[in-house]
Protein backbone atom coordinates (compact mmCIF):
# COMPACT_ATOMS: atom_id res chain seq x y z
CA UNK A 1 0.00 0.00 0.00
CA UNK A 2 1.42 3.01 -1.15
CA UNK A 3 1.57 6.68 0.80
CA UNK A 4 -1.48 8.27 -1.01
CA UNK A 5 -3.15 4.90 -0.58
CA UNK A 6 -2.84 5.17 2.97
CA UNK A 7 -3.38 9.16 3.82
CA UNK A 8 -5.27 10.43 0.52
CA UNK A 9 -7.79 7.89 -0.85
CA UNK A 10 -11.03 6.54 0.24
CA UNK A 11 -11.09 3.23 -0.60
CA UNK A 12 -10.89 0.11 2.19
CA UNK A 13 -10.41 0.29 5.99
CA UNK A 14 -8.27 0.94 9.12
CA UNK A 15 -8.44 -0.30 12.44
CA UNK A 16 -8.75 1.45 15.93
CA UNK A 17 -5.03 1.88 16.09
CA UNK A 18 -3.88 3.51 12.84
CA UNK A 19 -6.41 6.07 13.70
CA UNK A 20 -5.64 6.83 17.51
CA UNK A 21 -2.17 6.94 16.29
CA UNK A 22 -3.05 9.91 13.87
CA UNK A 23 -5.18 11.41 16.12
CA UNK A 24 -2.22 11.58 18.87
CA UNK A 25 0.05 12.76 16.20
CA UNK A 26 -2.62 15.71 15.15
CA UNK A 27 -2.74 17.15 18.67
CA UNK A 28 0.87 17.14 19.36
CA UNK A 29 1.24 18.95 16.41
CA UNK A 30 -1.12 21.17 17.69
CA UNK A 31 0.56 21.80 20.94
CA UNK A 32 4.08 22.10 19.51
CA UNK A 33 3.16 24.90 17.22
CA UNK A 34 1.06 26.80 19.38
CA UNK A 35 4.33 27.41 22.02
CA UNK A 36 5.67 29.63 19.86
CA UNK A 37 2.63 31.15 18.73
CA UNK A 38 2.02 32.26 22.12
CA UNK A 39 5.53 33.30 23.03
CA UNK A 40 5.35 35.48 19.77
CA UNK A 41 2.15 37.30 21.00
CA UNK A 42 4.25 39.29 23.72
CA UNK A 43 6.52 40.51 20.94
CA UNK A 44 5.97 43.90 18.98
CA UNK A 45 6.45 42.66 15.73
CA UNK A 46 3.12 42.30 13.95
CA UNK A 47 4.82 41.36 10.84
CA UNK A 48 6.47 38.55 12.23
CA UNK A 49 3.37 37.32 14.59
CA UNK A 50 1.19 36.96 11.08
CA UNK A 51 3.94 35.49 9.28
CA UNK A 52 3.96 32.93 11.76
CA UNK A 53 0.49 32.34 12.22
CA UNK A 54 0.39 32.02 8.34
CA UNK A 55 2.68 29.37 8.31
CA UNK A 56 1.37 27.33 11.44
CA UNK A 57 -2.06 27.49 9.41
CA UNK A 58 -0.61 25.74 6.84
CA UNK A 59 0.93 23.23 8.43
CA UNK A 60 -2.34 22.70 10.40
CA UNK A 61 -4.24 22.16 7.58
CA UNK A 62 -1.80 20.50 5.87
CA UNK A 63 -2.20 17.81 8.97
CA UNK A 64 -5.90 17.87 8.61
CA UNK A 65 -5.95 16.86 5.53
CA UNK A 66 -5.37 13.02 5.75
CA UNK A 67 -7.46 13.25 9.02
CA UNK A 68 -10.40 13.86 6.64
CA UNK A 69 -9.34 10.30 4.33
CA UNK A 70 -8.43 8.01 7.49
CA UNK A 71 -12.01 9.27 9.44
CA UNK A 72 -13.82 8.00 5.82
CA UNK A 73 -12.00 4.51 6.27
CA UNK A 74 -12.76 4.24 9.58
CA UNK A 75 -16.39 4.77 9.06
CA UNK A 76 -15.88 1.74 6.47
CA UNK A 77 -14.21 -0.19 9.07
CA UNK A 78 -17.68 0.11 10.83
CA UNK A 79 -19.74 -0.49 7.38
CA UNK A 80 -21.01 3.25 7.61
CA UNK A 81 -20.92 5.68 4.39
CA UNK A 82 -18.53 8.41 3.79
CA UNK A 83 -21.29 11.13 4.45
CA UNK A 84 -21.29 11.00 8.16
CA UNK A 85 -17.82 12.64 7.87
CA UNK A 86 -19.92 15.66 6.93
CA UNK A 87 -20.72 15.55 10.93
CA UNK A 88 -17.33 17.23 11.61
CA UNK A 89 -18.38 20.72 11.15
CA UNK A 90 -21.46 20.49 13.81
CA UNK A 91 -20.41 21.54 17.20
CA UNK A 92 -20.51 18.69 20.34
CA UNK A 93 -21.70 16.05 17.02
CA UNK A 94 -18.33 16.30 16.05
CA UNK A 95 -16.82 15.55 19.43
CA UNK A 96 -19.47 12.32 19.69
CA UNK A 97 -18.27 11.57 15.97
CA UNK A 98 -14.63 11.32 16.75
CA UNK A 99 -14.84 9.13 20.33
CA UNK A 100 -17.09 6.45 18.17
CA UNK A 101 -14.37 6.64 15.54
CA UNK A 102 -11.73 6.00 18.04
CA UNK A 103 -13.50 3.58 20.53
CA UNK A 104 -15.97 1.92 18.37
CA UNK A 105 -14.44 -1.72 16.84
CA UNK A 106 -14.99 -2.30 13.27
CA UNK A 107 -17.30 -5.16 11.54
CA UNK A 108 -15.70 -8.80 12.25
CA UNK A 109 -14.51 -9.54 8.82
CA UNK A 110 -15.37 -8.34 5.04
CA UNK A 111 -18.10 -5.41 4.46
CA UNK A 112 -19.20 -3.91 1.61
CA UNK A 113 -16.04 -1.22 2.07
CA UNK A 114 -13.52 -4.44 1.75
CA UNK A 115 -11.47 -6.74 3.65
CA UNK A 116 -10.85 -6.58 7.16
CA UNK A 117 -7.94 -4.57 8.07
CA UNK A 118 -6.47 -6.76 10.97
CA UNK A 119 -6.18 -9.79 8.09
CA UNK A 120 -2.35 -10.32 7.68
CA UNK A 121 -2.55 -9.86 4.05
CA UNK A 122 -4.78 -6.56 3.88
CA UNK A 123 -2.04 -4.56 2.73
CA UNK A 124 -0.50 -6.85 0.19
CA UNK A 125 -4.11 -7.81 -1.18
CA UNK A 126 -5.57 -4.25 -1.05
CA UNK A 127 -7.22 -2.88 -4.01
CA UNK A 128 -8.94 0.75 -5.00
CA UNK A 129 -12.03 -0.90 -6.29
CA UNK A 130 -15.12 1.25 -6.17
CA UNK A 131 -18.43 0.12 -4.59
CA UNK A 132 -20.62 -2.18 -5.46
CA UNK A 133 -23.52 -0.68 -7.81
CA UNK A 134 -25.97 0.13 -5.30
CA UNK A 135 -29.83 1.50 -5.30
CA UNK A 136 -29.00 2.94 -1.72
CA UNK A 137 -28.69 7.06 -2.15
CA UNK A 138 -25.96 7.67 0.60
CA UNK A 139 -23.91 5.06 -1.59
CA UNK A 140 -24.48 7.09 -4.73
CA UNK A 141 -23.87 10.22 -3.13
CA UNK A 142 -20.57 8.83 -1.87
CA UNK A 143 -19.41 7.81 -4.92
CA UNK A 144 -20.08 10.77 -6.85
CA UNK A 145 -18.70 13.12 -3.94
CA UNK A 146 -16.99 11.82 -0.85
CA UNK A 147 -14.80 9.34 -3.15
CA UNK A 148 -11.32 9.02 -4.50
CA UNK A 149 -11.58 6.26 -6.04
CA UNK A 150 -11.05 6.28 -9.86
CA UNK A 151 -11.39 9.03 -11.98
CA UNK A 152 -13.64 12.23 -12.89
CA UNK A 153 -13.46 14.26 -16.45
CA UNK A 154 -14.13 18.00 -16.30
CA UNK A 155 -17.29 18.27 -16.47
CA UNK A 156 -18.58 16.94 -13.08
CA UNK A 157 -16.11 19.66 -11.58
CA UNK A 158 -17.22 22.75 -13.72
CA UNK A 159 -20.87 21.93 -12.68
CA UNK A 160 -19.62 22.24 -8.88
CA UNK A 161 -17.65 25.02 -9.44
CA UNK A 162 -20.99 26.79 -10.67
CA UNK A 163 -22.90 25.39 -7.67
CA UNK A 164 -19.55 26.69 -5.78
CA UNK A 165 -20.07 30.34 -6.82
CA UNK A 166 -23.89 30.38 -6.83
CA UNK A 167 -23.57 29.66 -3.26
CA UNK A 168 -21.13 32.07 -2.80
CA UNK A 169 -23.19 34.40 -4.57
CA UNK A 170 -26.15 33.76 -2.32
CA UNK A 171 -23.72 33.70 0.54
CA UNK A 172 -22.28 37.22 0.00
CA UNK A 173 -25.65 38.93 -0.49
CA UNK A 174 -26.48 37.69 3.10
CA UNK A 175 -23.49 38.93 4.72
CA UNK A 176 -24.46 42.31 2.81
CA UNK A 177 -27.65 42.52 4.00
CA UNK A 178 -26.86 41.92 7.13
CA UNK A 179 -23.20 43.66 8.18
CA UNK A 180 -22.23 45.87 5.37
CA UNK A 181 -25.89 48.12 5.26
CA UNK A 182 -25.08 48.78 9.17
CA UNK A 183 -21.27 48.99 9.06
CA UNK A 184 -21.48 49.30 12.61
CA UNK A 185 -22.80 45.42 12.92
CA UNK A 186 -18.60 44.67 12.11
CA UNK A 187 -17.62 45.55 15.45
CA UNK A 188 -18.18 42.74 17.39
CA UNK A 189 -18.58 44.51 20.53
CA UNK A 190 -21.75 45.23 19.27
CA UNK A 191 -22.55 42.66 17.36
CA UNK A 192 -25.92 40.82 19.02
CA UNK A 193 -25.66 37.18 19.46
CA UNK A 194 -28.40 36.93 16.17
CA UNK A 195 -25.31 37.89 14.15
CA UNK A 196 -23.06 35.65 15.47
CA UNK A 197 -24.89 33.27 15.10
CA UNK A 198 -25.43 33.92 11.38
CA UNK A 199 -21.70 34.40 11.00
CA UNK A 200 -21.19 31.22 12.22
CA UNK A 201 -24.13 29.16 9.76
CA UNK A 202 -22.69 30.86 7.03
CA UNK A 203 -18.90 29.48 8.06
CA UNK A 204 -20.64 25.96 8.64
CA UNK A 205 -22.17 26.07 4.84
CA UNK A 206 -19.12 26.89 3.62
CA UNK A 207 -17.40 24.22 4.70
CA UNK A 208 -19.93 21.88 3.97
CA UNK A 209 -20.40 22.59 0.54
CA UNK A 210 -16.48 22.89 -0.23
CA UNK A 211 -15.43 19.70 1.48
CA UNK A 212 -16.45 17.67 -1.44
CA UNK A 213 -14.13 19.58 -3.77
CA UNK A 214 -11.26 18.20 -2.06
CA UNK A 215 -12.37 14.73 -3.29
CA UNK A 216 -13.56 15.38 -6.82
CA UNK A 217 -9.98 17.22 -7.30
CA UNK A 218 -7.90 14.17 -6.40
CA UNK A 219 -10.27 12.20 -8.82
CA UNK A 220 -9.34 14.92 -11.54
CA UNK A 221 -5.67 14.54 -10.96
CA UNK A 222 -5.92 10.99 -11.06
CA UNK A 223 -7.86 11.40 -15.04
CA UNK A 224 -4.77 13.43 -15.68
CA UNK A 225 -3.01 10.23 -14.45
CA UNK A 226 -1.48 12.56 -11.56
CA UNK A 227 -0.80 11.52 -7.60
CA UNK A 228 -3.35 13.27 -5.23
CA UNK A 229 -0.67 14.81 -3.30
CA UNK A 230 -0.61 17.32 -6.44
CA UNK A 231 -3.57 18.61 -4.32
CA UNK A 232 -1.57 20.12 -1.52
CA UNK A 233 -1.17 22.84 -3.85
CA UNK A 234 -4.79 23.99 -2.67
CA UNK A 235 -3.60 24.71 0.79
CA UNK A 236 0.00 25.72 0.05
CA UNK A 237 -0.52 28.24 -2.44
CA UNK A 238 -2.86 32.08 -2.29
CA UNK A 239 -5.98 31.00 -3.42
CA UNK A 240 -4.55 27.57 -4.44
CA UNK A 241 -8.24 25.44 -4.50
CA UNK A 242 -9.46 28.47 -6.75
CA UNK A 243 -6.37 28.27 -8.76
CA UNK A 244 -6.24 24.27 -9.18
CA UNK A 245 -9.79 24.21 -9.79
CA UNK A 246 -9.24 26.33 -12.72
CA UNK A 247 -6.14 24.30 -14.37
CA UNK A 248 -8.18 21.23 -14.00
CA UNK A 249 -11.34 22.16 -15.74
CA UNK A 250 -8.83 23.68 -19.16
CA UNK A 251 -6.48 20.34 -18.63
CA UNK A 252 -8.34 17.23 -20.57
CA UNK A 253 -7.28 13.90 -19.27
CA UNK A 254 -5.85 10.75 -20.33
CA UNK A 255 -7.93 9.25 -23.13
CA UNK A 256 -6.90 5.63 -21.81
CA UNK A 257 -7.00 3.79 -18.93
CA UNK A 258 -3.94 4.30 -16.96
CA UNK A 259 -3.40 3.40 -13.31
CA UNK A 260 -6.39 5.14 -11.33
CA UNK A 261 -8.57 3.12 -13.65
CA UNK A 262 -10.76 3.60 -16.87
CA UNK A 263 -11.26 6.74 -18.59
CA UNK A 264 -14.74 8.39 -17.12
CA UNK A 265 -15.53 8.99 -20.67
CA UNK A 266 -15.83 5.20 -21.72
CA UNK A 267 -19.47 3.87 -20.35
CA UNK A 268 -18.63 0.73 -18.27
CA UNK A 269 -20.59 -2.41 -19.45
Amino acid sequence: MTLEQQFLSTAGRINRKIFVQYVFAFILLCILLAIPTILLNFTRSGFIVEIISSITFIIIELAMLPGIFLSVKRLHDLNKSALFVIYYILPLINIALLLYLIFFKGSAGDNKYGASPLDDDYDENFSENPLPKSLDMMDILEQKFFSTVGRVNRKPLILYLIFLIVCGIIGFSIYYVFFMVNPAALYMDIVSSGEILLMYYLFTAYIFITMPLRFLLIRRLHDLNLSGWWSILGIILPYGYIVLTIILIFIKGSIKENKYGKSPLVKND
